[in-house]
């Protein structure tokens, strides 16, 4: 018998007292109850928007207002967190306020100091990083992202997202990430890849630009840099970068008369566990994956027909004080900077990333193109392969 699978609606969010914006459609509701304090509106607000809140303690300004909580939310404890949940009177009085998508006020750090020096960055990239967003999100601010959500033939944990959507682009940056540049809370770079088709920006249609195959071409601009390793050329100079495995695995297989064929994107989870291990775990993990791929490969197997692959490898981890795709993930993120740098501060184009991909108006595709090419050039003096998404 099948498992059944329902979707969780994410948790009540802790309350935090300024997040987002209140939509006018839920204030005037407010409003016509005679609810015109701020405090009094920002909980009802959770409770419409999210079906109440939590909080470790209860903050004074909510102990101040305990008749107006007790009047619109039942109140338990639970797990160390004080649940405030939308109560009958809630649901019979406010329950029919048509939900909107959210507005974040942005009052977080664009990157944490602490954890920037903690995963090896200097004081130098710490303020230039800062700076560049700060820049980067004051252009955002002029920006809105649209996306019409379907009335069918969606998970409701899409649905859910979808409905809290962030309209303006916001970008902090995560060390523990190797630097990548992400969109906090009800994220565009969450969206599921069939609906990315939808976005809008400031009301136009948009374009996707994905870095072919980019954690194995920043691996190459890695190992060149850490290693002088040079196994890279042979392997980024086909247009799809996997295409080099591919043919030399299947190939061999045609010489053992095995049926099937090795999928690319079983291989790709073959690479990335090869590259994402430590190398104590490293053959192991391998060998686990090629097992649950149902392959009759071993990682020795793999070690001999690609042995320039895997030395490179080794020797990278042996060089390096912290895992190999924290260094991909830096290399790739320095790369999303440069682009950004160009087409946003510079030619004023409204590009928002997807860490290795990129989107903007399709009408400044061409444009994008020639700043991917030429950053490209001047980082690394080679192309990188890229495909337009859709």
């Amino acid at each position: 018998m099948a498992k059944e699978y329902i979707q969780k609606i994410p948790k009540k969010p802790l309350f935090k007292r300024i997040s987002y914006i209140i939509p006018d459609n839920y204030s005037t509701v407010y409003k016509n109850k005679g609810i015109t304090d701020n405090d009094e509106q920002i909980m009802l607000f959770n409770a419409t928007q999210f079906g109440g809140f939590r909080c470790k303690q209860i903050p004074s300004y909510i102990k101040n207002r305990m008749e107006f909580a007790l009047d619109w939310f039942d109140i338990r404890r639970d797990n160390g967190f004080y649940n405030f949940k939308a109560n009958s009177r809630f649901l019979s009085e406010l329950g029919n306020i048509k939900i909107r998508p959210l507005k974040k006020i942005w009052n977080n750090q664009v990157v944490n100091e602490d954890e920037m020096h903690e995963y090896g960055f200097s004081d130098a990239e710490l303020k230039e990083s800062r700076d560049f967003l700060n820049a980067l999100n004051k252009f955002y601010s002029s920006l809105r992202i649209g996306i019409s959500i379907p009335a069918s033939g969606i998970t409701l944990e899409d649905r859910v997202n979808l409905a809290r959507f962030n309209e303006i682009p916001f970008l902090v940056k995560k060390p523990k990430a190797g630097g990548r540049f992400f969109h906090p809370g009800s994220s565009f770079q969450r969206i599921a890849s069939p609906l990315r088709t939808m976005l809008t920006i400031n009301g136009s249609k948009t374009s996707e630009i994905d870095i072919s195959a980019a954690t194995l071409q920043f691996l190459g601009i890695v190992l060149k840099k850490y290693v002088s390793s040079k196994i890279m050329d042979q392997i980024l100079s086909k247009d799809d970068p996997y295409q080099y495995f591919l043919e030399r695995l299947n190939s061999i297989n045609a010489q053992r008369n095995d049926k099937g064929e090795i999928l690319r994107e079983d291989l790709k989870t073959i690479i990335y566990t090869t590259v994402y291990s430590s190398k104590k775990t490293q053959k192991h993990s391998v060998d686990h994956k090629l097992r649950l791929l149902g392959t009759r490969y071993k990682y020795s197997e793999f070690a001999k027909i690609f042995p320039e692959f895997f030395n490179a490898v080794d020797a990278l981890k042996l060089k390096l004080d912290f895992p190999p795709h924290i260094a991909v993930y830096r290399e790739e993120s320095k790369y999303a900077q440069k682009v950004l740098e160009k087409g946003c501060l510079e030619l004023k184009l409204p590009i928002i990333p997807i860490h290795d991909s990129f989107i903007t108006t399709i009408n400044n595709i061409p444009k994008l193109k020639d700043i991917i090419d030429s950053t490209a050039t001047e980082l690394y003096g080679r192309h990188l392969s890229y495909k337009i998404k859709y």
